[in-house]
């Protein structure tokens, strides 16, 4: 009666423990690093014509059990920030990103870099046949009406926050990342040599910057797959209060 009463708790036990592993996060798969069909799309409404630039900042390599930017890889191996970002937590590397993004924006320009460029047609601007690792992009040409993207670092491949799989084609759309020309001011009348001259007008308008949110960053991660811990972690506990209720039982 006591072995029944033993083999249904240890039953109960492993089931529940089971149940709150399958809970967990999903596993993070490793990314293909020979992949070179990877491709960017850029969704901008409402803009129409002018040029994205595209630079390859980083590739990601592997190092024992986890994956890091490699710039050695990428457009700017010489340049001292490009080689700050490997070293980067993602939430650091997230809020960084504005401020990186533009000084290797005036590197880029300064050492006369050629990147690779798309026009903005029906809204949208595609780099296609590209590999694994982080992208600069900025606007080097505004839009017929005068907007302009404020340049963002983009890694690919980016992690589907549900399945955890990785998504080699990225689709983006940086709303909050678009500058607006001022508006032309003209005054109501034309003030005489008589009247005191009027101070120039600076018209003001907000930049907007860009603030990625954590789905354009993309920190490679370590390679160990999690999934096999909480399940060994709950065969242990079941091991051990199997020993336990054994001992007792033999004991009475």
């Amino acid at each position: 009666m006591r072995k029944r009463r033993f083999i249904r708790l240890a039953l109960a036990l492993t089931l529940a423990l089971l149940t709150v592993a399958s809970a967990l996060p999903p596993a993070l798969a490793a990314p293909d690093l020979d992949k070179k069909d990877c491709s960017i799309t850029l969704d901008l409404k409402g803009m129409e014509g002018g040029t994205i630039a595209l630079y390859k900042v980083a590739g990601v390599k592997q190092e024992d059990a986890n994956y890091i930017y490699d710039v050695s890889k990428g457009d700017f191996p010489d340049s001292d920030t490009a080689k700050r970002i490997p070293g980067m937590s993602e939430s650091e590397l997230d809020k960084q990103n504005p401020t990186l993004s533009a000084i290797l924006v005036k590197e880029a320009d300064t050492k006369k870099l050629s990147p690779r460029t798309a026009s903005i047609n029906g809204g949208k601007a595609a780099f296609k046949d590209l590999s694994v690792g982080l992208y600069l992009l900025y606007q080097t040409t505004a839009s017929k009406d005068g907007k302009k993207l404020t340049p963002f670092l983009l890694s690919v491949p980016q992690r589907d926050p549900k399945t955890g799989a990785e998504i080699y084609a990225v689709s983006a759309a940086p709303k909050s990342g678009i500058t607006t020309p001022p508006p032309s001011v003209t005054p109501s009348h034309t003030p005489t040599p008589t009247h005191t001259p009027w101070p120039s007008y600076t018209p003001y308008y907000p930049t907007v910057t860009y603030t990625p949110g954590k789905s354009y960053v993309y920190l490679p991660q370590t390679g160990q797959l999690w999934w096999p811990v909480p399940v060994l972690a709950a065969l242990g506990v079941v091991l051990v209060i199997s020993g336990l209720l054994l001992r007792r039982s033999k004991e009475d």
